[in-house]
């Protein structure tokens, strides 16, 4: 009798241990899966540089950032042109230009005046092969759309219509953060909007190019923010550059 107890303990055990190995390699078949999943997850702290990797990325030509002409000079030529030749900027102008309006001299510094510690607005470019933003820390443009947007530039002046390029400022309430962090207001991203577009007159200036501030109409910001997917914007100014 002790002894059948024992043989049917013995098998009880058995298959306890048959069992046991046979759960464990199915908990590591699940495991595996869920830790990759894990470690997919998006990053809700992902950087800019980070956003921009489903678009297409055309990095700027290098320029030489030393030289040129003289400020006083610059600030003596500078004009406001009442028309603009239809004349595609060259490669070398736009990387200068775009740097020049609000590019990076080092990691925490900008070539434009902000009121606030990070610049408060984004800056799209619109040239005849579509619309681009530009990417500040890469110094390269991501590409929004493909095609000629360019009749999109008439502002509220019909002659604005004949410039080949321009640059063009939004700014989405919530999106941009104060140093005190506090979302920026309208006429903190407006100062900011300001001071890219004197350098834009300033550069402009010392390459005997022109430019012209330009005011939008509502029906041309609506336009422009469908073109670049950001219902919930606002398009604040943009600036028309071209050839004297």
């Amino acid at each position: 009798m002790k002894q059948k107890i024992f043989l049917l303990a013995l098998l009880c055990v058995g298959c306890t241990l048959v069992g046991y190995g046979q759960r464990k390699p199915s908990n590591q078949v699940t495991t595996r899966p869920a830790q990759q999943t894990t470690a997919q997850r998006p990053n809700p702290r992902a950087t800019s540089s980070a956003s921009v990797r489903n678009n297409a990325l055309e990095r700027l030509p290098e320029f030489e950032k030393s030289g040129g002409k003289p400020f006083m000079d610059v600030l003596r030529d500078r004009e406001t042109y009442p028309s603009l030749q239809r004349e595609a900027l060259q490669p070398e102008q736009l990387s200068q230009l775009m740097w020049v309006a609000c590019g990076t001299t080092t990691p925490e510094n900008y070539t434009a005046f902000k009121v606030t510690q990070m610049p408060c607005v984004d800056v799209y470019y619109i040239g005849e092969n579509g619309i681009y933003r530009y990417e500040r820390e890469l110094h390269e443009l991501s590409t929004i759309r493909r095609g000629n947007f360019t009749n999109l530039l008439m502002g509220n002046d019909e002659f604005s219509v004949d410039a080949a390029a321009a640059i063009f400022f939004v700014f989405k309430p919530g999106d941009f953060t104060s140093d005190s962090h506090r979302p920026v207001t309208e006429i903190e991203a407006a100062i900011n909007c300001g001071a890219i577009m004197q350098n834009i007159a300033l550069y402009c200036s010392s390459e005997e190019l022109s430019c012209l501030p330009v005011n939008f109409s509502d029906a041309h910001k609506a336009d422009l923010l469908k073109a670049i997917n950001q219902s919930e914007a606002m398009v604040l100014y943009g600036i028309v550059i071209g050839k004297r």
